[in-house]
């Protein structure tokens, strides 16, 4: 509490732990625009945002939902739906012109393997230049799915729970052939959307 005429109020934001500022001022510094990445219990949302004064700007913006346009009929915030995403979001980039991004994982936990390096690896592999170590980045089984196949297997053999895989249009044990069909037809759409970009954006 306030106890004397110099004390000053920290930002509402960083009082109640929603936002990292210096964490934010690494990633301005760098001068390009930021890949923020959100996750909520069902889906998940890229966006490249850009600094400006009077409040960020969203240059590009890719929602889980929009998969189902090429197909994608599983579950919307597992790794290989993030990678997925990751994918459209670098076609919608490239479209754009905009290449080059610092990827901004706010305030999620950077785990080795997990979604948000299989969104950033989506990303990379559609075309754009984001900088990320390949030492965090998940394995082609976990990007296609196939640990999630393997544990359905494992819970079927002692019976799967109702309700487990619920939001599933496909069975599980079929998830790394279905994500691999969705890639096929995101990845053709890479060169024509590379040769939009006229300069990398800075």
């Amino acid at each position: 509490m306030a106890r004397n005429n110099t004390y000053t109020v920290r930002y509402r934001r960083r009082r109640n732990g929603l936002t990292d500022y210096r964490l934010r001022l690494r990633l301005l510094k760098s001068g390009l625009p930021r890949l923020v990445l959100r996750k909520s219990s069902k889906h998940v949302l890229a966006q490249g945002v850009a600094f400006h004064p009077q409040g960020d700007r969203i240059l590009v913006s890719v929602h889980s939902r929009e998969l189902a346009k090429a197909g994608w009929k599983a579950s919307t915030n597992s790794v290989p739906a993030c990678y997925a995403v990751g994918l459209l979001f670098a076609q919608k980039a490239l479209q754009k012109g905009i290449k080059r991004f610092v990827p901004d994982l706010g305030l999620h936990p950077s785990i080795k393997g997990s979604w948000c390096y299989a969104l950033l690896k989506g990303a990379r592999d559609g075309g754009l230049d984001v900088q990320i170590s390949d030492e965090v980045l998940p394995s082609d089984d976990r990007l296609q799915g196939k640990h999630i196949a393997q544990w359905a297997a494992a819970l079927k053999k002692g019976g799967l729970p109702k309700g487990v895989f619920g939001r599933y249009g496909i069975a599980p044990e079929t998830l790394a052939e279905h994500s691999e069909q969705v890639k096929q037809k995101l990845l053709p759409l890479k060169k024509k959307a590379e040769a939009l970009v006229e300069e990398p954006h800075a």
